[in-house]
């Protein structure tokens, strides 16, 4: 007898959620991917340890490989078909990447096949310990978050001088306005201290013609 039972809500709600999750794993294997591509860059370019050449190597090929299941089995449950393409040629770009950062590290490796440990005085240096992967990863992302860290206290300063500057010139702004209010207001202020000087001056004037007259009327 067939099993005609529709899904549950909640199974469908479940599947959603499995659909998600496997997206932000990919999510951190194509940055793991990136992380370990920088680093061996890094090292090929300032012809480091071949020892940890090599395990990044090995560990690069590994997280390719489980991204590369993973696109798969999201592409299978997308029902987006155009989000699918453009996933998958996502993917392709991450390995293109991978492959190249591989070969110019492996070509470096074969520069120096059969090379002789360094050498300080009479005693040789070997080539220092290999550090895990994951230890490799853990100081790359240490690094980004210190610049970023660092951006976001350069952005901030930026912000702070441009509001001081803005207070700045607001107060320049209201110090003049001042400036300008104060002589309007202080030149009625002249005007009426002038014009009673005018006046008491005039009364002194008068009172002494008066006086004047008043002594020549007696002395006549």
């Amino acid at each position: 007898m067939a099993d005609n039972t529709q899904p549950k809500p909640d199974e469908e709600v479940d599947y959603v959620g499995e659909l998600v999750a496997m997206k932000k794993t990919r999510k951190t294997l194509r940055r793991q991917i990136t992380l370990t591509s920088n680093q061996i860059d890094t090292l090929t370019i300032t012809r480091g340890s071949r020892g940890a050449i090599q395990g990044l190597i090995i560990y690069l090929k590994d997280l390719l490989l489980r991204a590369s299941r993973l696109q798969t089995e999201i592409a299978a449950l997308d029902d987006d078909e155009e989000e699918s393409e453009r996933q998958d040629t996502k993917h392709l770009t991450y390995i293109t990447s991978a492959g190249e950062t591989t070969a110019a590290a492996q070509d470096y490796l074969k520069s120096r096949e059969g090379e002789a440990a360094s050498v300080v005085g009479e005693g040789l240096i070997p080539d220092p310990p290999t550090a895990s992967p994951s230890e490799i990863l853990r100081r790359e992302q240490a690094r980004q978050d210190e610049i970023t860290a660092a951006r976001l206290r350069a952005e901030r300063a930026k912000e702070q001088v441009d509001q001081a500057w803005e207070e700045a010139n607001e107060a320049q702004k209201a110090l003049r306005e001042l400036g300008i209010e104060f002589k309007r207001g202080a030149t009625p202020e002249d005007d009426h201290f002038t014009s009673s000087q005018g006046k008491n001056l005039l009364t002194e004037t008068s009172s002494i013609s008066m006086e004047m007259d008043t002594d020549s009327h007696e002395s006549g």
